[in-house]
C-alpha cells in the first residue's frame, strides 16, 4: 500500500518537477526575466466589428464613403438616433437631480426590481413574474446567461447557429458544443432529427441559442417551431434567447407578442435583452436578463443571479433604471416610445426596399430580403469585401459563413446606387454569381 502511494506521489510530482526545471533552465539562458502574467497566452484576434478598421479607412479615402460596419441606428445626417421619448426621460432624471441633489449610495445588486418588472411587462408581455436583473448591455446579459448555465451544470453544452453574431463565440467560449460531426445548426431550417440525437445524448445539460428576432447578420427570424419546442421540453434543453433588436421588425407590440407566444411554450429559457439600439442607450450599457421556467423557485434563481453579479461588478448602476422608470411611468412618454420604435422599424425596412431597387437596376445578383433589424448580408469573399471598401463601401467580414454584413442605416437615396454599382464592379471577375436567399 505504501509503495502504491509512493508511486502515485512521484507520478504526480515528477512532471511538475520537470516543468520547473525546464523553466529555470530557460530563465538562466534568457537575458530577460520571464513574465508570469503572459505565460500561456496567445494574442486574441481583433474584434471583426469594433476593431476591424482597415476597411473603414479604405472607404474613407474615397469621395463618397459608406460606413456600414457598426450596429448603430443613425439619422440621415449620420448622427446616432436616440428616441425623443428617451431623451425626455433622461432630462426628467436630470431635473430631479437638480431639484433634490444627486442621490448617492449603492443601488440593489440586480437593479430596482419594481422597475425591472416594468421592463418585463413591456418587452415580455404576459410572461408572468420572472427572476432577473438589469445588466451591462445585451452582452452583459449573455455573459450572465453563460455563468447561470454553468451553475445549472458545470458540463452544460451550448449549440449555436452556424451563422451568428461574431461575439457569441467569444462570450460562450468553453461551453459551446464542438463535436457535432459536421452538423451545423441552421436557425432558419433546423434539422430536428439530428438535433434530437444530440439532445438525447446530452439530456439535461444541453442548451440552444437563438436570436429572438432580427437575426444578426441575416435578419431572418429563427424557426422556433412547436415541434422544436416539444423536443427541447422532452430532453430538458434550455433555450438561450438573444434579443438584441426588440421591436425593430414590425414594432414593439407585434414583435414581442410573437416572441412571447413561443417563449411561454418553453419549459426552460434564459432571455438576454439589449436596450442599446431600441432606446439609443449605447454608452450607458443598458440590458436585462430573465429566467423563465423557475416556477415556485423564483427566490432560489434570484439568489444565484445576485451572487453572479456580486462576484463581478457588485451591483448595477442606478442611472438606466431611473430613465426607464420615467419612460414607463408616464403614459404619454410610453405611447410616444412605442410609436418611435415602430418608426425605426419602418425606416429600416424602407432602406432595404431602396437598396433592393438599386440592386435590380445594376443587375447585382444578391437578393435584399424583406427581413428586420439593422443588417443585410451578401455572399462576398474576404478579398471582395476589401475591394468593396476600396470602392467606398465598408462592411463587416463575417467569414465564409456570413459574407459581408451591411448596416442598412447607412443606405440613403443619395448612395444606394453607389453601393449597388460598387458591388457590381467587385463581382466583374467572378465566374459564378451566387444568389443569397
Amino acid at each position: 500500500m505504501i509503495a502504491i502511494k509512493t508511486m502515485a506521489f512521484y507520478l504526480k510530482t515528477f512532471p511538475r518537477a520537470i516543468c520547473r526545471a525546464a523553466l529555470s533552465f530557460s530563465q538562466q539562458r534568457s537575458s530577460t526575466t520571464v513574465n508570469r502574467v503572459v505565460c500561456g497566452l496567445t494574442a486574441s484576434p481583433p474584434d471583426p466589428i469594433l476593431e476591424a478598421t482597415a476597411n473603414v479607412e479604405l472607404a474613407k479615402k474615397t469621395s463618397n464613403p459608406v460606413i456600414g460596419t457598426v450596429g448603430l441606428i443613425t439619422t440621415p445626417e449620420g448622427k446616432i438616433h436616440v428616441p425623443t421619448s428617451v431623451r425626455q426621460a433622461i432630462q426628467m432624471v436630470h431635473d430631479d437631480e437638480s431639484r433634490t441633489g444627486y442621490v448617492a449610495g449603492y443601488g440593489p445588486i440586480a437593479g430596482d426590481p419594481t422597475i425591472l418588472n416594468k421592463v418585463r411587462e413591456h418587452f415580455l408581455p404576459e410572461m408572468g413574474p420572472m427572476a432577473g436583473a438589469f445588466t451591462l448591455g445585451g452582452t452583459g446579459a449573455l455573459m450572465l446567461a453563460k455563468q447561470y448555465l454553468k451553475r445549472m451544470d458545470p458540463y452544460q453544452r451550448l449549440i449555436m447557429p452556424a451563422i451568428t453574431w461574431t461575439n457569441h463565440e467569444n462570450i460562450f467560449r468553453g461551453i459551446t458544443m464542438k463535436n457535432l460531426r459536421g452538423f451545423e445548426y441552421d436557425h432558419r431550417n433546423p434539422d430536428l432529427e439530428i438535433l434530437e440525437k444530440i439532445f438525447r445524448q446530452n439530456r439535461d445539460v444541453c442548451s440552444l441559442l437563438f436570436h429572438g428576432q432580427c437575426h444578426n447578420p441575416t435578419g431572418f427570424d429563427a424557426d422556433i417551431s412547436n415541434d422544436l419546442i416539444d423536443l427541447t421540453n422532452k430532453y430538458g434543453v434550455t433555450f438561450v434567447c438573444d434579443l438584441a433588436y426588440p421591436g425593430l421588425n414590425n414594432g414593439l407590440c407585434t414583435d414581442m407578442q410573437i416572441l412571447t407566444t413561443k417563449l411561454k411554450k418553453m419549459n426552460n429559457a434564459l432571455i438576454a435583452i439589449s436596450f442599446s439600439k431600441v432606446m439609443g442607450l449605447y454608452g450607458d450599457r443598458a440590458g436585462a436578463f430573465f429566467v423563465h421556467g423557475a416556477g415556485k423557485h423564483q427566490n432560489l434563481v434570484q439568489s444565484n443571479i445576485n451572487s453572479i453579479i456580486r462576484s463581478s461588478y457588485s451591483n448595477y448602476p442606478v442611472f438606466v433604471p431611473r430613465v426607464i422608470n420615467k419612460l414607463f411611468s408616464n403614459s404619454e412618454l410610453t405611447k410616444a416610445f412605442y410609436g418611435e420604435v415602430h418608426s425605426m422599424a419602418t425606416m429600416m425596412n424602407s432602406k432595404r426596399k431602396l437598396l433592393k431597387t438599386s440592386f435590380e437596376m445594376h443587375n447585382v445578383p444578391f437578393e435584399v430580403n424583406e427581413t428586420g433589424g439593422l443588417f443585410t448580408c451578401f455572399d462576398l469573399t474576404s478579398e471582395e469585401i476589401t475591394k468593396l471598401a476600396s470602392k467606398g463601401v465598408a462592411t463587416v467580414d463575417f467569414g465564409k459563413k456570413g459574407g459581408a454584413r451591411l448596416n442598412v442605416c447607412a443606405v440613403t437615396p443619395n448612395n444606394a446606387d453607389h453601393i449597388a454599382s460598387a458591388i457590381s464592379n467587385v463581382l466583374v471577375d467572378r465566374d459564378d454569381r451566387i444568389v443569397v436567399s
